[in-house]
């Protein structure tokens, strides 16, 4: 599977919030994301991820998800599907947390 945009990983730590478990945002492109977990988690096909930091709310398809080789964590990798009235905020935030700055 190929991405549309390309992804960056997060220049610190942000926190989203799924349904009920909190996760922490690995890597984050305009098309979606990369989280982990502290724990195994049975994530459903689709689910909403919530950006306190951001004020925004995402509907995500999960498309594969594993157990870190590296770490105790659980990585789950998603794609998002954005609201048209949430594509600027979206993309404002992709930017500002993006280390590096904006991805092109």
């Amino acid at each position: 599977m190929t991405r549309k945009w390309p992804r960056k990983e997060i220049g610190g730590a942000i926190q989203a919030q799924l349904e009920s478990a909190q996760a922490k945002i690995v890597d984050v492109g305009y098309g979606g994301l990369k989280l982990a977990f502290e724990n195994q988690r049975d994530l459903p096909s689709v689910f909403d991820v919530t950006l306190p930091t951001a004020g925004i709310t995402v509907t995500a398809q999960r498309i594969w998800a594993h157990q870190s080789m590296t770490t105790d964590e659980f990585l789950c990798g998603v794609r998002v599907e954005i609201d048209p009235t949430l594509a600027s905020p979206w993309r404002e935030f992709v930017d500002s947390v993006s280390a590096g700055g904006g991805l092109s």
